[in-house]
């Protein structure tokens, strides 16, 4: 094979490889814009999901929240009676939120009160036993939100928004929207 012949076959095989890279460059080219556009596409179904949050925790917490109260009760424990020591000495105070009115505590206190225990999650526990009661104050929730939780209320999480549930309410809020799946 002569010098041209080999220059000839040395440029075709260059000519090659060059249209094979603009090929592979097309492609992937093409894989990103496939991309960007999916995932703008995701971005738009998002967008949507979460407007239908926003609509679901709107219904929801018309449906299922109203300005309420509870009582945050100043207590010796029980235990603590026993150890020997007077209520307001040595015994440690504690501290309990519940749904049930502090004359109805002192009234039903013969020598414990059950009480209606309300924890920071919304959750009721029945018969929680009160030996002594110090004191009770009102802590009063006037207003809804729907951008986070509030304290001593299920509160339920979709698309940044939120539906709270105060704890006396018995119902749960309809399923919330589901959140759009990538389709790449």
């Amino acid at each position: 094979m002569g010098e041209q012949a080999l220059a000839e076959e040395k440029l075709s095989l260059w000519r090659a490889n060059v249209a094979a890279a603009k090929q592979m460059e097309a492609a992937a080219q093409q894989r990103k814009l496939e991309r960007e556009a999916a995932e703008k596409e995701y971005e738009v179904k998002v967008d949507a999901w979460q407007e239908e949050c926003r609509g679901w925790a709107e219904r929801e917490t018309a449906r299922l929240w109203r300005p309420w109260h509870v009582w945050k009760v100043r207590y010796v424990a029980y235990d603590a009676l026993f150890a020997g020591a007077a209520a307001e000495e040595a015994a440690p105070i504690e501290t309990i939120y519940t749904l049930d009115e502090p004359s109805d505590i002192v009234g039903s206190m013969h020598p414990v009160a059950p009480v209606d225990m309300v924890d920071y999650f919304g959750k009721v526990t029945p018969g929680f036993t009160l030996a002594t009661f110090l004191d009770g104050v009102r802590v009063d929730y006037t207003a809804p939100r729907l951008d986070g939780g509030l304290l001593h209320h299920r509160s339920y999480h979709a698309g940044g928004y939120t539906v709270n549930v105060p704890a006396f309410v018995l119902e749960e809020p309809a399923p919330a929207p589901a959140m759009p799946e990538r389709t790449n």
